[in-house]
């Protein structure tokens, strides 16, 4: 055996133990709870200003908060009632897939 090749097969182990070793998991471990509460936080804080939009809209009264109000109205609506021809929908969105996979 060379030198290179032994010196590669050792490099090899090295890597290998590296991503074993329980220092390694563990860290592994600790970055993905890392990043599970900094989305969660995110999405926390997110909340919390809308949460806080609407009622600072509310409060504030108006026009703003009449539009705002029924365009969400609205939007509930349409979906309960796409809901409801579930068979027509589903039939459309096939056509449409249909289509465009054929090019038109």
């Amino acid at each position: 055996m060379s030198w290179d090749e032994q010196r590669f097969l050792e490099k090899q182990a090295q890597v290998q133990a590296r991503k074993e070793s329980p220092e390694n998991v563990q860290q592994k471990k600790e970055t993905g709870q890392r990043a599970a509460r900094r989305v969660t936080f995110i999405q926390i804080a997110a909340c919390l200003l809308v949460a806080l939009a609407a009622g600072g809209l509310r409060l504030v009264g108006g026009p703003v908060y009449e539009t705002v109000r029924d365009w969400y109205q609205e939007t509930v609506h349409q979906s309960l009632i796409a809901g409801e021809s579930w068979e027509e929908a589903v039939e459309s969105v096939g056509a449409q897939l249909i289509s465009r996979l054929n090019g038109g």
